[in-house]
């Protein structure tokens, strides 16, 4: 890593918990540490003492204040810009990058262009179609991918000790992300997979009003998490990836699958009495519905409606009540 050729802006895209903020904490440290000048900070001297305790007055983060990145943010970014970095290089980072308004953007795009000297600025995000394309070809891009499947797993049970069982739970329901499958071991995670999997288990033979109740409760309950806006939409997300789950075992069980390829194997009776009412075509159908709701979701779309209509939508494929003009109009 040549310092004096850094590029002033990068864009780190990937999926949420993916390393994206750590590997702009791992770049300043790189950077600013007096002691080694490879791609790898000390650790030992001041400057990596000060990172590792989060005392850096060389990097900056910036979150979104709710739901938004907002100019007044952008404004106090610009204002620590304006100062001298105290070693190398002040590392500034801004998380979510998609949620910043149209204002913010703009102003970003300012900065963006005539950038301080001794300033490196990153932007972290999900999804970089949202960014203004003038601010995504001012960036060097870096793709982070998602850790692969048995990689997550193995670190779950050397590093957390977790049961085989468990970690292969975790691991498919993070999607390759080990802040996700962190955020589900340090909360109520099990009990709440437990109740998620017996209501999709039971949605079938509820009544049209029971299924909206339930859409109602479960996006309430999302609501009412304590929290960011980001967290009350993982919660519902990370809902919508462990029902994909069941549908995906469903599909293990039709094909005539061995148990032991199945995800969730603590449901493996109740799961096959299910999916016996199923054609294979209705597992894809329903595998589609819940990808195309929790890209509602992400959207910030209400989440109220998005549940209810896909509660319904699920129980109908049981039905037989014909889907092809719900398609055509979406959720």
């Amino acid at each position: 890593m040549s310092r004096e050729k850094m590029p002033h802006a990068y864009l780190f895209t990937g999926i949420a918990g993916v390393g994206k903020t750590m590997m702009a904490m791992a770049l300043s440290m790189a950077l600013n540490c007096r002691v080694s000048s490879g791609l790898e900070g000390c650790g030992q001297c001041p400057a990596c003492r000060q990172m590792l305790s989060g005392n850096s007055p060389d990097f900056f983060c910036l979150a979104p204040d709710g739901q938004n990145v907002r100019i007044e943010q952008i404004r106090e970014l610009n204002r620590q810009l304006a100062f001298s970095p105290v070693a190398r290089f002040r590392v500034s980072i801004i998380r979510k990058a998609e949620a910043m308004t149209g204002e913010a953007a703009n102003a970003f795009l300012k900065t963006l262009e005539e950038p301080p000297s001794g300033n490196i600025l990153i932007l972290n995000t999900t999804e970089p179609i949202d960014l203004l394309p003038t601010i995504v070809s001012r960036c060097q891009r870096l793709s982070f991918q998602p850790i692969p499947f048995e990689e997550v797993c193995g670190w779950l049970m050397e590093a957390k000790g977790l049961p085989e069982s468990e970690a292969r739970i975790i691991g498919h329901i993070c999607q390759g992300s080990p802040g996700m499958a962190v955020e589900m071991l340090e909360t109520d995670f099990k009990e709440k997979r437990r109740g998620w999997i017996s209501h999709l288990l039971a949605l079938h033979d509820m009544t049209r009003a029971d299924a909206v109740s339930l859409a109602f409760d479960l996006a309430t309950l999302a609501k009412n998490r304590q929290g960011t806006s980001g967290d009350r939409e993982n919660s519902l997300l990370t809902l919508m990836e462990i029902w994909k789950t069941c549908y995906r075992d469903f599909l293990v069980i039709s094909a005539g699958g061995p148990m032991r390829m199945l995800v969730n194997v603590d449901f493996q009776e109740p799961l096959k009495n299910v999916a016996g009412r199923y054609m294979v075509h209705n597992i894809v159908e329903c595998i589609l519905m819940v990808d195309r709701a929790a890209w509602e979701i992400k959207r910030m779309r209400n989440s109220s409606l998005v549940m209810e209509n896909l509660v319904l939508r699920l129980k109908d494929v049981l039905r037989g009540v014909g889907t092809e003009g719900e398609k055509r109009t979406g959720l």
